[in-house]
């Protein structure tokens, strides 16, 4: 703190990013309500902060509150120059169910990102189907414990990897399916793809698709610089459907196993379950999968939120 208060721009920065993605990770898990200045550290970020992955957490953060005097905050974010925030805002955007800002996410419709395109459709169709259907808290939901997550299925793809900024190496293993659901092959698919985002969006973790995927070079770097190398397995545990008067939902619970690579020492797990839901509609068979897809990915970030925490214990145990 010392850094801070004698001005070291560089220290302040990064004491912003820490409190950042703390107050994030909270607000996601709804742990409790955003004070004033709580408001302003999200809102600083979002707009200087110089990791997209950071500015991507306090954009989820601040859709999640629910509060729209953040509308102008994210609408901003809607230009900004890494296409994860613009999609991370055009999502909070949706959340909040505020229809004035269905000005700017019309005008975003025309982003560069195609990723950032569908999103903005997205969040315009919950938008639009919030106002039809008169329901203040939107439509689809997607529920984790006592908080809610946005549903985001656009997160960006790793950059080149910058050894000397790595501290773990991680590796995806198998996926498999222990909810004995059928018709799980396409979830498995989404689990693989969830697990993969949230862990490239992670700081200082070299992530790859497949053992098969570290290559002679990669080798030689991870034995050089002596980095803890360790596989991540996923399980698809348990899809639950309910269907009610009012209400369609759909439970999914996930299980994700750090081990060592390749000796697969078990040395942690993560678990995590969230609930979709939304007003039924006509096609109940592709309203089903949307919501276990959203609800299946929320239930990844709700495990993945406790990762930096159990990547250190693995890699020192």
């Amino acid at each position: 703190m010392k850094a801070v208060e004698r001005g070291d721009s560089r220290a302040g920065a990064g004491l912003v990013r820490v409190l950042a993605v703390a107050l994030a990770l909270l607000c996601v898990a709804g742990a409790f309500h955003v004070g004033a200045q709580d408001r302003n550290v999200m809102i600083r970020t979002l707009r200087d902060g110089d990791d997209f992955r950071v500015r991507v957490q306090a954009a989820f953060a601040m859709g999640n509150t629910r509060d729209a005097t953040y509308r102008p905050h994210l609408e901003r974010a809607l230009r900004d120059s890494n296409p994860a925030v613009r999609a991370a805002a055009a999502t909070a955007l949706g959340r909040l169910d505020d229809r004035r800002a269905v000005r700017a996410l019309r005008r975003a419709r025309r982003d560069s990102s195609a990723a950032v395109r569908m999103q903005v459709e997205r969040s315009l169709r919950t938008l639009s189907e919030a106002s039809e259907a008169d329901v203040p808290s939107g439509s689809p939901r997607v529920r984790t414990g006592s908080g809610t997550y946005p549903a985001v299925t656009v997160m960006p793809s790793a950059a080149d990897i910058v050894w000397p900024r790595v501290r773990y190496v991680v590796v995806m293993g198998d996926v498999s399916d222990r909810s004995n659901f059928r018709g799980a092959e396409p979830l498995l698919s989404t689990l693989r793809q969830e697990v993969r985002r949230s862990l490239r969006l992670l700081r200082g973790v070299a992530v790859f698709d497949s053992p098969e995927q570290v290559g002679s070079s990669d080798a030689r770097e991870i034995s050089r610089r002596r980095l803890p190398q360790l596989r991540l397995d996923g399980s698809l545990v348990n899809v639950d459907r309910n269907r009610a008067r009012s209400e369609v939902s759909v439970r999914c619970e996930i299980s994700l196993m750090l081990s060592t690579q390749p000796g697969r020492d078990l040395r942690g797990m993560l678990n995590g379950a969230a609930t979709g839901s939304e007003v039924p509609r006509r096609d109940q068979n592709a309203q089903f999968l949307r919501l276990a897809e959203q609800a299946l990915g929320a239930a990844v970030r709700s495990a993945m939120s406790t990762a930096p925490t159990a990547l250190l214990a693995a890699a020192n145990r």
